[in-house]
């Protein structure tokens, strides 16, 4: 039985704020390339809420790398970490790093290539705290992701989320690999609401009643709410570095010279301008980016960041850890069971 995904040559599950631009330069760029190398070329680009809702029981049921798109690109850390989809097609050496070309210091000084050369990460969206200083004007702000478990912070903290069963991957990932469920436990209790990143630039020095103090936020959504000088709001990147929510790629090894030049074409400096644009931050600088203190990503230098870690990625089954993760933060947030649990998904 033929799946959602089966038969294409690329499937790109994208951000909101990149899917639409990425579309209008990917139609005329994949004719080209089709013409060029005489063959058809069939693409999907989804918005990324898609993925749960069509697309993710067809990579958890494929059991061949022929029921795989030749390419695909997925924010976050799933599905290309569940442990099924490393042991079918990691693990056998299916995938093959495409990435030929200079890296921005970000990703060089701060291990996201794989040193293995099975994924590529095109681009990265880091997290950092903003915090309303029309709140409580005396609450201290938090310099580093530990700093978040404090029960100075009990609902106090917006987060980002789907809904109240999936938060942030980064920065549930983050939390637990510097301090375990316990940590995931004492997160949930800092939990004032989940918010888009755009509501949490709205509601920044708003004043408003329903505002939170401290919202954990992308850093591109977090420059907007500086834009505006009379809102006393501070954005801090952790001292321990941001956290980082990857944008990933798979090419299947030995694909033919069309499909191969379609996924230099995502690790390009066009890509890098399109991500920019999206709010995320590429792995090959963009051209003609803007000024003011910012290296050639955008991005301030010399910061550091948290990447959970190639190993930590090998050493964990990601698509079981997550769905724990989740129902810790559930429980905690709803005051069902406080306490961390070893065991059970979201819904436990």
């Amino acid at each position: 039985m033929e799946t959602a995904i089966q038969g294409l040559n690329l499937l790109a599950l994208m951000p909101c704020s990149v899917k639409v631009r990425l579309e209008r330069k990917l139609a005329s760029n994949i004719r080209s390339i089709a013409r060029k190398h005489g063959v058809s070329l069939s693409y999907r680009i989804l918005s990324n809420a898609v993925m749960r809702d069509e697309c993710a029981g067809s990579f958890e049921t494929a059991e061949d790398p022929e029921d795989l798109p030749d390419i695909i690109v997925a924010p976050g850390f799933s599905p290309f970490f569940c442990r099924p989809f490393v042991e079918r097609f990691r693990n056998r050496g299916c995938f093959s790093s495409v990435f030929a070309g200079d890296r921005s210091p970000a990703f060089r000084e701060q291990g996201l290539a794989d040193p293995d050369a099975y994924y590529d990460i095109l681009a990265f969206n880091p997290l950092v705290f903003l915090v309303d200083k029309t709140r409580e004007p005396d609450l201290p702000s938090p310099r580093r992701w530990e700093d978040l478990l404090s029960p100075r912070y009990e609902g106090r903290i917006a987060y980002r989320g789907r809904d109240d069963r999936d938060f942030c991957e980064g920065v549930l990932l983050t939390v637990f690999r510097c301090a375990g469920e316990e940590g995931i436990a004492a997160l949930g209790r800092t939990v004032k609401c989940r918010l888009h990143p755009a509501e949490m630039v709205k509601l920044a020095g708003s004043g408003r009643e329903d505002a939170p103090c401290i919202s954990v936020i992308p850093y591109a959504f977090g420059r907007l709410a500086l834009r505006n000088k009379r809102n006393p709001v501070e954005l801090v990147w952790p001292d321990d570095g941001a956290a980082v929510n990857p944008l990933v790629m798979t090419v299947k090894r030995g694909c033919g010279p069309a499909v191969r030049e379609m996924a230099e074409m995502l690790t390009g400096k066009d890509m890098g301008v399109i991500l920019r644009e999206g709010g995320m931050y590429a792995v090959r600088p963009a051209e003609g980016t803007e000024a003011g203190g910012e290296d050639e990503t955008g991005l301030p230098p010399g910061k550091p960041y948290q990447f959970v870690g190639w190993d930590f990625l090998k050493n964990h089954d990601i698509g079981a850890l997550l769905p724990r993760l989740n129902g810790i933060m559930y429980r905690t947030v709803h005051r069902a069971d406080p306490r961390p649990s070893g065991s059970g998904g979201a819904g436990a």
